[in-house]
Formats: C-alpha cells, structure tokens, sequence
C-alpha cells in the first residue's frame, strides 16, 4: 500500500516520519480497552490476499460508526492502514496471533516492554510500515482512539451473540455466498452505534452506504477472502446465513432475522416443459422411492414427513435450460469451469421435511468419460440466481451421483474443472488439481495454489474436518490459545472431539504454527482411525520403516508415520528420509489427503 493510495482513499493528506512513532504505536496498541479485537482483526487482515482492497471496503463499512462528525473519518483509515502495514512487514510465521495474545496479556500478564522490543527489533521496517500507511503520531492517537470505539461496538455484539441478541444486516444464501443488506438490521446497527456516540452521528444514510459499498466489494472479491470476512463477520452475529427452501423444503439455516424478498417475476424455467414429470407418494415410515421416468432415486429415513406426503420429479433437457433464461447462469460460462452432466431437476414436496433425504442423480457423460471426481451435484439458487455447491459423491455401481439434502428445489449434476496457474511444473499437480474439483481444497487466490507454501495447524485441521463432514460450531475447544470466536475454533473443536488432534504442549493447539511432516501424517493416521475404527498405533506398533531419521521423530508420531508408510501414503523425501520436524507444504498436503481418500474407497 503506498501513500499515494492513501492519499487518494482520504483526500486529506497525513505527514509520516516521527522519531517517536514507535511509542506512539506501542502507547496506543496498549491503551486499547479491548485488545482481543485488535488480535482478531489483524488475523482476519493476514487471512486475505487482497489486503488494501480489504481495508478500503473495511473503513467503508465501519469507519463512520467511531465519530458522529462524518467527515472526520480519515485517521481511522490510516490506522487500518498502518495495522495492514503491520502486517506485511512485522507480522512473520514466529510473529503470529499467538505471540500477540501473549505480550498483551490476553493469556495472563502483559508484557508491553517484550512487544515494544519485538518491534524495534524490526525498526526499520516497522517505520517504513508507517510512512507507506501515511501514518504520523496525531493520526495513530486520534485513529486507535476510534479503533477502540469500533472495538467497543464489536464486543458488545458478540455478548448479543452469547444471549441471542444479534444484528444480521447481512443475508447470505449459502456459506461464503453473496452478501445482501438486511436495511432493518443495518439501522439497528446505526442506532447502537449512536448510542455509544451519545446520538452524535449526523446522517445515517452515509453508514448504510458504506455498508453497501462493502458488500460490493465482498460480492467481487476471491472466494478465500470471502471466507475469511464471512468468518470474521458471522463471529459478531452480523450475518443471517439463511438457504434458499424453494419447493417446500425445509430450511437449515441459523439466521435470525427474515432476510430481504427478492421478487422473481416468473419460475426460472417457466416457459420450458419438462420432459419427464412424475409423483410418488410417502408414508411417515419412509422407505427407497424409485422414479422409473427420471430414474431418481430417494432414500426417505422414518418421520421425515408427519403424514403420508406426494414427491414430484420434474425433469428438463440442457436446451430446456438455456431457453429459460437465467438458470442456466454458471455452466455456460466462458471459462467452462462447470459443465451440465445430468438433466436439470425440480424436486418438490406437498409438506416440509425434518431429516436429510438421500437422492441419487443419474449422469449422462460423454463416451470415455474417466474422471468422475469431478462430478458433483449442485442446486440453483433463486435468491442469489446462480449455481451452489451441495456436494455428491459419484457411485460407480449405480452411475449415479448421491447427495444428503436438506430441501428441495432445482439440482443438476456438473461436473468443475479447476486448476490453478502456478502448478503445471508441480509434482503433485495431479493431487492439487483432484482435489480442487472435489472442493475439497482451495488456492491461495482464485488462480494460484502456492504448492511449495506452508499451512497451520488450524488450516491443516480445518481440512481434516471438512474430509470427515464433521458438524463444526464454534464452541469451547479447552485449548487456552483457541478462543470461540477465532475462525478456525469450530473445526478445532470438531477435530479434536472425534480424536484427530491432540495436544502436544499441555492445554495449548498452537493453531497459527505451520504444521510439520510428522504432526500432518499423525491428524492424517488419526482421521483414518476415526473413519474406519481401525486403530493404528496397535496395528502397526511392531512394524519398522527404511527411514533413516526414525530416531528423529517424537514418540507420539512413530505409529503413525510407519503405517501412513504401510498405507502407502506416504514415502518419504528421498534418500530414505522422512524428515519428520520438516515444515508441511500444500502441495504435499494435496497428495497425503488424495492417497487417503483412495484408501479409504478400497
């Protein structure tokens, strides 16, 4: 980020280069009321790839709620930008959240000389942090002081959060989906925030535009950013995650407030008919409901439906589709990242229903069609008038992609070619690029893997959790350096209830460390217990491996290294080495997980 961006974000010029900018910065960091969400936002600024886009739509969105003057917002942004500068040129794998909560006292005593020393330890870079921010002493004072109120606001809405007192001014259809502004809720939002400026805000419109603003920049940026703003936002109550129920399907959704209507003047595909239509009925006791036309096949469990209820199939050709306008938004894409591999289907049902019904899809592939990991089954969403992932698995018995879903509306099978720019001279392109059409993994970017990068222990978790669907809720981990509000709290907590992590350190996760080879193999091994009961360590607690470093490896890992090795997943680094203290890379992540997952199909 450079001055002249700042310049142009705030049109007020600010003036960098002060011998006392250090104290300054330390002073104010320690003066802060609420330090665990300055921890919490500088994490979300180092999740993004696109930090100053990120910080723009940031001080758009919360700027104005810190000063009821609303043309005196530009030493907030400043901030923002120094914490965003902070990041970039302080902020290093050793130097994380953890080492933050530490010399601010959010785990015991603080220590304001240790962290004043860690930046001056980086002087020189920490001051020309400063100068690209624009950031001089009278900014920073009146910036952090803003910050704080900010802070302030954001506390109070995650105590809302504990007691069920929320403000969702932003709907979202799906997780990590398009956000819509909620204006009711937005303006609640506006009153608190008047509340603690003692009704000083002049005109609220200018926040709900900023409000807005944001959200145009959330709906456009990368699905990773989006991820890490979703979690980030939803950890306050700020986000109504409220699926589409369309065709009397029950909705799952936890949001509390009723998101904005959106009229859709006609059904997507009103104008088509289908080629197949078909009803059945189903009794309360369940049972296989096979649609002879369609060749659909449900899988309804007992007590879905209160009373005996009709289920119709209706089915409709790719042209069907395309002449009906909108739904056909996604897989004509130029790009052809999805490609149609079924019909389209509209499932509905005379009644809601309150357990996931198995449905299996049939497919119509071209000839010598092989690569059936890229299938997956996907529903239209109306709301957001676009495709979305709900997941499949491709049954090679039947021919059939099958899918738990919790509503009905309109589904297709597609199948999702994704690769990344950065990969095509990786050995474990294959990896990366199976898993990527699974969903399984994403890029750094919307174009780039980074496969020689380093993941955490949290993202490595976080994996481990979505291969096993593990429900996920942010609750209490017993891990002293993982908080509930932290992104990754839910999948940690999820991880270590069903036996994949552990604690090495008595009551600590290290979540932000980057994982090493033997701790990745050990959540890898453990997951593979937890998914087929076999236990590892007694399994193979006699066998030996050809590694050379064995003695190297921490006793806790030893099991699961020699049967990842027995496994075949894993074979070391060459030279009969397995280096098990060597930092994990994503590209070896790819390629243990794809192993595993041929395992487990065995």
């Amino acid at each position: 980020m450079t001055v002249l961006m700042v310049v142009s974000l705030f049109s007020t010029p600010v003036y960098a280069g002060s011998p006392d900018i250090v104290d300054v910065f330390v002073d104010n960091v320690f003066e802060l009321e609420h330090k665990e969400q300055f921890v919490d936002l500088l994490a979300m600024i180092r999740e993004v790839d696109d930090k100053d886009g990120m910080l723009s739509a940031y001080n758009d969105a919360f700027g104005r709620l810190t000063d009821g003057q609303q043309d005196r917002v530009e030493s907030f942004g400043v901030t923002l930008d120094a914490m965003g500068e902070f990041v970039d040129y302080i902020m290093t794998e050793s130097y994380d959240e953890t080492k933050l909560n530490d010399y601010l006292g959010l785990d015991g005593s603080e220590d304001k000389a240790a962290f004043k020393a860690s930046i001056v330890a980086r002087e020189t870079d920490f001051r020309s942090a400063m100068a690209a921010a624009g950031a001089d002493m009278d900014a920073l004072d009146d910036g952090f002081e803003r910050m704080d109120k900010l802070f302030d606001m954001l506390g109070d809405a995650q105590l809302g959060v504990q007691i069920g007192v929320t403000f969702p001014f932003l709907s979202a259809r799906s997780v990590g989906g398009s956000f819509t502004l909620v204006t009711s809720e937005a303006d609640k939002l506006v009153l608190l925030a008047n509340a603690k400026l003692d009704n000083d805000i002049e005109d609220g419109s200018t926040i709900i535009d900023g409000l807005s603003d944001f959200i145009t920049y959330y709906n456009g940026t990368s699905s990773a950013n989006r991820s890490a703003l979703y979690d980030y936002l939803d950890t306050y109550g700020f986000v109504d995650y409220n699926p589409p129920s369309s065709g009397g399907g029950g909705s799952s959704g936890g949001g509390t407030s009723t998101p904005p209507t959106e009229t859709i003047e006609d059904d997507p595909i009103a104008q088509a008919v289908p080629v197949v239509s078909e009803s059945m009925p189903i009794a309360p006791v369940g049972g296989t409901v096979e649609f002879a036309e369609s060749e659909v096949v449900m899988e309804v469990p007992a007590d879905a439906f209160e009373a005996e209820v009709d289920i119709t199939v209706e089915a409709f050709t790719e042209e069907d589709i395309v002449a009906g306008g909108s739904i056909s938004a996604g897989f004509e894409d130029e790009d052809e990242t999805l490609a149609l591999s079924s019909q389209v289907y509209k499932f509905e049902a005379t009644s809601t229903f309150d357990a996931k019904i198995k449905v299996s899809i049939p497919v119509v592939l071209e000839e010598g069609f092989t690569e059936f990991h890229k299938l997956g089954i996907y529903q239209f969403d109306e709301f957001l008038q676009e495709w979305v992932f709900v997941g499949g698995t491709y049954n090679a018995e039947t021919g059939m992609v099958e899918v738990m879903l919790e509503h009905f509306s309109y589904y297709a099978v597609m199948s999702y070619d994704k690769s990344f720019t950065d990969i095509d001279a990786s050995w474990a392109k294959e990896y990366i690029t199976h898993l990527a059409a699974m969903r399984i993994i994403n890029g750094r970017t919307e174009t780039t893997y980074d496969p020689d990068g380093t993941l955490t222990r949290a993202e490595f978790a976080k994996l481990m959790v979505y291969v096993a669907d593990l429900s996920v809720e942010a609750t209490e981990s017993g891990y002293t350096d993982v908080m509930a509000t932290d992104w990754f709290a839910g999948s940690v907590t999820a991880a270590k209830t069903a036996g994949i992590v552990e604690s090495v350190v008595v009551d600590k996760f290290r979540p932000n460390e980057n994982i090493t080879r033997e701790e990745m193999v050990t959540m890898l091994m453990n997951l593979y217990k937890y998914m087929t009961a076999i236990n590892y360590v007694e399994t193979y607690k006699d066998e030996v491996v050809d590694f050379t470093d064995m003695d190297l490896a921490q006793a806790w890992a030893k099991e699961a290294i020699i049967g990842a090795n027995k496994l075949e997943i894993v074979n070391g680094k060459g030279n009969d080495l397995f280096d098990p203290s060597g930092t994990a890379t994503r590209a070896e992540a790819a390629k243990i997980v794809k192993i595993l997952l041929d395992v487990l199909a065995k």
